[in-house]
């Protein structure tokens, strides 16, 4: 086989460009079929790969549950758990949370074809495995999953603080939580020292 000078040297030039050529190539706006314009960010595949839950991207969800709490992913629970949750609004927690019905339907749509069974994102996988199937947890925070990555945090730390919300507002302490990223760069308890996270 005779050596083509030329064609090592194209190979050369272009090869270190390949990544962003494809990454060109693949930068795409993430947004299932429900979401409106104004929800949807551009994300590449990169970006998406690095997060650890599907971020919520329903307008509908965030605007009615967001409003009184943190805007939980759907991939943090699985789907019998938000049947639950959404068919008991009227003792939501110690509130009475009644949307109408086409609302409530409309969201229960999207948490449960979005839950963490039906997510491709490893840290749902996780999750959902770490619950017995006779188990429908209504708070993520009673999940394993969530218990063995939060051992190393006194609950008195953080269950007591009233002012931040416990354990269940998440971008109390992740500070990137909205986007779905949950990584140990991005934890800082408040007035107290960063925390290195076990969650994988």
């Amino acid at each position: 086989m005779k050596f083509n000078a030329d064609k090592l040297l194209w190979l050369l030039i272009l090869l270190p460009a390949l990544p962003f050529i494809v990454n060109a190539y693949l930068d795409t706006p993430y947004a299932p079929a429900d979401t409106p314009a104004g929800m949807v960010s551009k994300t590449n595949w990169l970006q998406n790969s690095q997060r650890d839950f599907a971020p919520v991207t329903n307008r509908q969800y965030q605007t009615e549950c967001g409003s009184c709490h943190f805007a939980f992913q759907p991939g943090l629970l699985p789907q019998r758990s938000w049947e639950k949750i959404m068919n008991e609004l009227d003792q939501h927690f110690g509130d009475n949370a009644e949307l109408d019905t086409q609302l409530q339907q409309a969201i229960l749509y999207y948490l449960t074809t979005n839950s963490a069974e039906h997510s491709h994102y490893l840290r749902s996988q996780n999750l959902v495995a770490s619950i017995r199937p006779d188990e429908t947890p209504t708070r993520f925070t009673d999940t394993l999953y969530f218990k063995r990555k939060h051992h190393q945090i006194p609950e008195n730390q953080v269950k007591g603080d009233q002012e931040n919300g416990g354990f269940s507002n998440c971008n109390t302490c992740h500070q990137n939580a909205a986007q779905g990223l949950y990584n140990e760069q991005d934890i800082l308890i408040p007035d107290k020292k960063p925390v290195i996270s076990t969650m994988q």
